[in-house]
């Protein structure tokens, strides 16, 4: 559930097994977990996170390499898949994230970006919903409720890491809002599933 503790446990675990590698994936900031991640490495440990290649280098302490993974391409592809499948009705939306992955402020900014280069002064992102990881459990389906209560228009939610969408999809689906889609990113296969359902909710999880 992102809890701090368990990302503390995690790298513990690895490092008293004497494990290859530990790959971090949608993660804590490795300086929130420093003191373990150094003793992972003094260990032989190699760390891999995938979520810091659209950040300054500055950013890349205490790991060993990264993933190309490309959050705000992939955003900015949500953003063109909603113009579509709205058919010309103006896009008023949701942005869920976390500034405590360090891709959040980039997803921000892809998903404003894209707004008012496809579609201009015609949308709108309603609001900005930031949930830091170790409250995703327990915090997001709530600002979600309440942002979809305050905004009566919102008919796309995005969510620039698929690890919340399971926290959003009942939010959403309380709502009773049926016109209100999920577009997220990550390409879990989690996430996937629900893509499958009959009249799915969400409907876009680029990796």
């Amino acid at each position: 559930s992102g809890q701090p503790q368990q990302w503390i446990n995690g790298i513990q675990q690895a490092t008293s097994a004497r494990d290859n590698a530990l790959v971090m994936l949608c993660g804590i900031i490795p300086g929130a977990v420093g003191p373990q991640l150094t003793a992972a490495s003094r260990a032989g440990v190699k760390v891999v996170d995938g979520n810091y290649n659209e950040v300054p280098a500055s950013q890349y302490k205490l790991l060993d390499a990264e993933n190309g993974v490309q959050v705000a391409p992939g955003l900015k592809n949500d953003v063109a898949d909603a113009l579509v499948n709205l058919h010309g009705k103006p896009l008023h939306a949701l942005l869920v994230t976390s500034s405590s992955v360090v891709q959040g402020p980039a997803s921000i900014k892809a998903v404003k970006t894209a707004i008012a280069k496809d579609c201009g002064k015609a949308c709108t992102l309603d609001q900005v919903i930031n949930v830091q990881v170790q409250d995703w459990a327990t915090q997001t389906q709530g600002d979600v409720s309440s942002a979809l209560q305050a905004h009566k228009d919102v008919n796309a939610v995005f969510v620039s890491f698929d690890g919340m969408t399971t926290f959003v999809d009942p939010a959403i689906q309380s709502s009773h809002r049926s016109n209100v889609k999920v577009y997220t990113w990550g390409g879990s296969a989690s996430v996937e599933k629900l893509m499958q359902q009959k009249n799915p909710l969400i409907v876009a999880d680029p990796a």
